[in-house]
């Protein structure tokens, strides 16, 4: 009995560790428009292909994204618990430039809104002064 609680509970723990949520320390700040902050999830970087890699990005209102004392946070982390957030997971291709969105998710009030998965979109060039030029430089530096 007291092995089977012991699985039960590493396998819970196992669940828990891979969350995002769980793991907020991993959202990093990247970027900041007029109306947003922008984090990207350093435990998410990962190789597709020789020039490409994926990456989990965060949009955070700015009026969203205060700590619970009404200060904005701290330009660098995100709680991790933010409840209202777009998420989108890119794929970015380091030899040409370019970028596509594989999944945008809508959170509001900590609910997931809307789900759309756009595997099969086609790569664009990546507009120079964006957000995603930001990322790219980031994914693409830890490539090198």
């Amino acid at each position: 009995m007291a092995r089977i609680i012991f699985y039960t509970l590493l396998f819970i723990s196992a669940i828990t560790a891979g969350s995002t949520d769980a793991c907020a320390n991993t959202w990093k700040y990247f970027a900041s428009s007029n109306e947003s902050n922008f984090y990207y999830d350093s435990k998410t970087i990962i190789s597709v292909t020789k020039n490409t890699a994926t990456v989990r990005v965060r949009e955070i209102p700015i009026q969203a994204d205060r700590s619970a004392s009404g200060r904005a946070t701290k330009k660098g982390k995100s709680s991790g618990q933010e409840r209202n957030y777009i998420m989108t997971h890119n794929e970015i291709d380091c030899s040409s430039r370019e970028f596509r969105v594989l999944e945008t998710i809508e959170v509001r009030a900590g609910k997931q809104v809307s789900c759309l998965k756009t595997a099969e979109s086609s790569f664009e060039k990546i507009p120079s002064e964006s957000v995603i030029e930001h990322i790219y430089r980031i994914v693409c530096k830890k490539r090198r």
